[in-house]
């Protein structure tokens, strides 16, 4: 898992510099990753010892070439008006969280399927069929967006601006000041006091935000990794009901975007993200096994605080800080759409490394040993990202205000 999160850190700096000068290359290529990745993680089936290893070591390098978010991300960054991109964001989150229910779906239909060999030697079976499927969506993708998708690098700009002018114009520039003081023409004398102090709360902000989204990340996948284990130890779920659980939690997410989208038009980003973070917390603590196992009941109720809890997270932190982010940040390569990828990454990349080690710490233990030291994890982490989040919140509030158009 960590080569695919290690790979997607690499990408996001290449579509970062790609995406400067279009879109559509960059789509396309990241697409055919993807797809070679998926087929080869069935193909690598087929092989046995070190050969199969590394082809599946391999695949699992393409996948993580062909993340695209640092790209998706900075489209809506830069493309989509102030007063709509926490509803982008939220409708980019909402597509991101059907295809991972897509995807535990698609893993409980193959399961009840009879193995066998296509292609030519690829194996068909519970493991592989879904990845099957997967290459064949994705060549369907390929094609479609090389006939549909129009760059809009290359869109005939507004008369007078250059691509992206008019929505950067939406937001004051770094030295734009709200300042009675200020005449049209003339410069005061604490004018750079000012644009520093407002420069200030923009880093400020943006250090708030990746570490919002290096624990959502860092925790969604330690949790969509430990609810299997919980639910076959604690339940006894079979792979296909673990499989039907966690595509429904998934599906279950669209009415989480739904819900964002529609209250980002009354209630500004800084709160929503403050209540998703406390839920976040108190979800943890619902899920957590005090005992030799959590209730069902609160389990399922946990397991939807949290995850939903990390979607929210995801959508309103991008959302601020792409309306945050300095100018020179934005139209170079280290922009929004990448800061929020390698932020995320990273969390994911942290979240498989803990899961590996302390796997080996509490193994001993037993299962009920690593879920609550992946949990306390977790708890940790949701903390001390509320914790800069309260103590920055006036900074924040104001880098907000000072961007207002």
């Amino acid at each position: 898992m960590g080569v695919a999160d290690l790979a997607a850190i690499l990408s996001s700096f290449l579509y970062g510099v790609w995406t400067c000068n279009t879109y559509r290359t960059p789509l396309l290529f990241s697409s055919l990753a993807c797809l070679l990745g998926c087929f080869m993680s069935a193909a690598a089936w087929a092989f046995s010892g070190h050969a199969g290893y590394g082809v599946l070591l391999l695949s699992r390098f393409f996948v993580g070439l062909g993340c695209y978010r640092s790209a998706n991300r900075r489209y809506i960054a830069d493309f989509v008006s102030r007063k709509s991109r926490t509803a982008a964001s939220s409708a980019f989150v909402a597509a991101s969280s059907a295809g991972g229910a897509a995807g535990p779906l698609f893993a409980a239909i193959v399961t009840r399927t009879r193995p066998a060999t296509i292609l030519g030697g690829v194996p068909w079976n519970g493991a592989t069929g879904g990845l099957i499927l997967l290459t064949g969506l994705w060549s369907i993708f390929i094609v479609a967006a090389s006939i549909f998708f129009e760059d809009p690098l290359r869109r005939p700009a507004p008369m007078g601006m250059s691509h992206g002018e008019d929505i950067y114009s939406e937001d004051l520039s770094d030295t734009e000041l709200v300042n009675p003081d200020i005449s049209p023409g003339g410069a005061s004398v604490n004018a750079p006091l000012l644009s520093k102090t407002q420069t200030s709360r923009s880093y400020r902000t943006l250090v708030v935000c990746i570490g919002a989204l290096f624990v959502l990340k860092m925790n969604q996948q330690t949790l969509l990794s430990v609810l299997p284990l919980m639910g076959y130890d604690f339940y006894g779920w079979s792979l296909a009901t673990i499989g039907i659980f966690l595509s429904a939690l998934s599906f279950g997410m669209l009415a989480f975007n739904a819900g964002l989208a529609y209250m980002s038009k009354f209630i500004s980003d800084l709160p929503i993200l403050c209540s998703s973070q406390c839920s976040l917390l108190l979800g943890t603590v619902a899920v957590f096994p005090f005992s030799s196992h959590t209730p069902l009941a609160l389990f399922i109720i946990g397991a939807i605080a949290v995850y939903g809890s990390t979607i929210v997270m995801e959508a309103v932190a991008m959302s601020i800080l792409s309306k945050v982010i300095p100018r020179k940040l934005r139209r170079g390569t280290l922009n929004a759409g990448v800061i929020a990828s390698l932020a995320g990454s990273l969390g994911r990349l942290v979240g498989n490394v803990s899961i590996t080690a302390l796997g080996t710490i509490f193994v001993s233990d037993g299962s009920l040993g690593l879920i609550r030291a992946l949990f306390i994890s977790m708890f940790g982490a949701a903390g001390l990202s509320l914790a800069v989040l309260v103590a920055s919140y006036g900074h924040v509030r104001a880098a907000v205000s000072d961007r207002q158009p």
